[in-house]
């Protein structure tokens, strides 16, 4: 491109040889010289990947820092024995009124980098647009520099109305929320808030918020990327489940009680203890419980919150504080594996990520499926029978998941005389929500 000027006796003493391996100018220096390849290759590296190899003479190379006046972008190598063009940063302005070819190479480079950085910002807004969640971009003051669709109809603004904004202004509570994003800089961890959003139409929301920030291989803070969805729904279904839990559970626990009791003291006065009506008051406990807790649960396998999911059947664990006809439960999704799993006297974390593509039908017409497995106890480290009632989850026609109740075989057997064929005989009626 620029050989011809390589040639001119005027410039035979800005001639400079680089051995192979030596670095011409490094990542984060703060020279600002321009040079033009003489012979040889030259390789840029960005920290330590390489990004491309320069062989063609009279490329130009290094004008970038002298322009932005900043420091070096990436690094510059000889890859092997070199002969460079050097014109230091105080000679370039005389030297590209001498030179205007060269001063039209460095118009034409800038132009073709604006396209590509063009480009590229069409390609991530293209891709971003396609994301579920809102993705928002801004630069080191908090100013927002991108939005992708789901953000404009999460926050109900469009991509003009956000001009110039700062990203803690498009929430409801501006100081809370800036409280949230003030303190980011480089090496800051990733962060989650729970913010409001005032929808022009949908009223107040409530979104969940993961910010993290950007920097670059040298640390320089240049921005934030967050991340954001919709929670309404979920936080309501939470205080439903709270209201139900501190308001609804205790009365459905007395009423059970009640039931539970009058079977019971019947079948002692009378004498007819019999493994029929056995049957009915475990299959009443059993549709009761399936009922409760398949409908907290959908909401959780629709948003996988297995968090939420998990302190659900955790807080359904504890409102019983007598013996109870289960070990344990699972929580198992669409795809067939386990999710969460909270079992008695079993490892219960090791459990969680394992299949049971191989042995759980898909739901027909009854609403669950008795299992027998073998499994490794505290007790039994060789393995003992596990007989487990999995549950289908089902809303809007799809299968969601399954809750699955590990039964203590040993307390049915005692407290109902019934066994394994006894649970399969039974059939519940399906829910869907």
């Amino acid at each position: 491109m620029l050989d011809e000027i390589l040639n001119s006796p005027t410039l035979s003493a800005n001639i400079v040889s680089f051995h192979g391996g030596e670095t011409i100018f490094s990542e984060g220096d703060t020279s600002q010289d321009l040079y033009i390849l003489a012979s040889g290759e030259i390789e840029v590296l960005k920290g330590d990947k390489r990004l491309t190899v320069i062989s063609e003479k009279g490329s130009l190379f290094g004008e970038m820092s002298f322009l932005l006046k900043s420091a070096r972008t990436a690094t510059v190598r000889a890859k092997t024995h070199i002969n460079v063009l050097k014109i230091k940063a105080d000679s370039i302005t005389r030297f590209l009124l001498d030179y205007p070819q060269v001063a039209s190479v460095i118009t034409r480079n800038l132009a073709e980098r604006l396209d590509q950085t063009s480009q590229a910002l069409y390609g991530l807004g293209e891709l971003c647009d396609h994301m579920p969640d809102a993705v928002i971009i801004t630069d080191p003051e908090c100013r927002i520099l991108f939005w992708n669709k789901p953000a404009e109809e999460l926050y109900g603004k469009s991509r003009d109305q956000i001009k110039e904004l700062k990203i803690y202004q498009i929430y409801a509570d501006t100081v809370e929320a800036e409280r949230a994003f003030k303190d980011f800089g480089p090496g800051s961890p990733p962060t989650k808030s729970i913010l409001k959003v005032s929808h022009p139409s949908k009223g107040e929301r409530t979104v969940e918020v993961a910010t993290k920030a950007i920097s670059d291989s040298r640390g320089v803070f240049h921005g934030m990327v967050s991340s954001a969805r919709d929670i309404t729904e979920m936080v309501a279904a939470e205080k439903k489940y709270r209201k139900i839990r501190y308001r609804v559970i205790p009365l459905i626990l007395l009423f059970a009680s009640m039931v539970a009791l009058s079977f019971y003291g019947y079948n002692i006065l009378t004498g007819r203890h019999t493994s029929y009506q056995s049957g009915n008051r475990l299959k009443a406990i059993m549709a009761k419980d399936y009922l409760f807790l398949s409908s907290l649960m959908a909401q959780p396998l629709k948003e996988d919150d297995m968090e939420a999911a998990g302190r659900i059947i955790r807080d359904f664990a504890k409102t019983d504080p007598y013996e109870s006809p289960y070990r344990g439960f699972m929580l198992i999704d669409s795809k067939k594996t386990v999710r969460y799993a909270l079992i008695r006297d079993t490892a219960s974390d090791d459990l969680i990520g394992s299949s049971y593509a191989g042995i759980l039908a898909t739901p027909g017409n009854s609403a669950q499926t008795v299992l027998t497995l073998y499994r490794v106890t505290n007790k039994s480290p060789m393995g003992e029978k596990s007989v487990e009632v999995a549950f289908v989850i089902k809303a809007d026609g799809l299968v969601l998941g399954w809750i699955v109740f590990v039964m203590e075989m040993e307390f049915v057997s005692n407290e109902f005389n019934l066994g394994e064929k006894d649970l399969k005989a039974m059939q519940f009626e399906l829910l869907e929500r």
